[in-house]
């Protein structure tokens, strides 16, 4: 093994190897690397998407940019609108959801109350 310096992906390189020599799969590695790089090119662009009801203005999208960038900073942003939300905004990055929406706080009171299935 070639642990350069400890580095993890040195040691994710060596267990790689280390398998597929061991299952007789080491000529299989130019395929293996160019299905890597082809899932790796296809990777959806990191971006938040910001949902509202309306169509912002530059300063309000200027606004929500700054606050989001505490949390997502040096990522691009991506503003859509979808009435169907009602008011406020729904915010996705990746398999997280913050939903501020008012068609989700309606829901949740509805659920509440007990009319969820009425």
């Amino acid at each position: 093994m070639n642990n350069q310096n400890n580095d993890p992906i040195y040691q994710l390189a060596d267990l790689i190897y280390d398998f597929l020599d061991k299952h007789q799969l080491v000529e299989e590695l130019p395929k293996l690397i160019k299905v890597l790089e082809s899932r790796y090119n296809n990777l959806p662009e990191d971006e938040v998407e910001v949902v509202t009801a309306v169509e912002l203005d530059k300063s309000t999208k200027t606004r929500i940019k700054k606050w989001l960038k505490k949390e997502f900073d040096g990522l691009e942003f991506k503003f859509k609108v979808k009435p169907e939300i009602l008011g406020g905004v729904l915010i996705r990055h990746q398999d997280k959801v913050l939903d501020l929406s008012l068609k989700y706080k309606l829901n949740k009171i509805k659920k509440e109350l007990g009319y969820e299935n009425k």
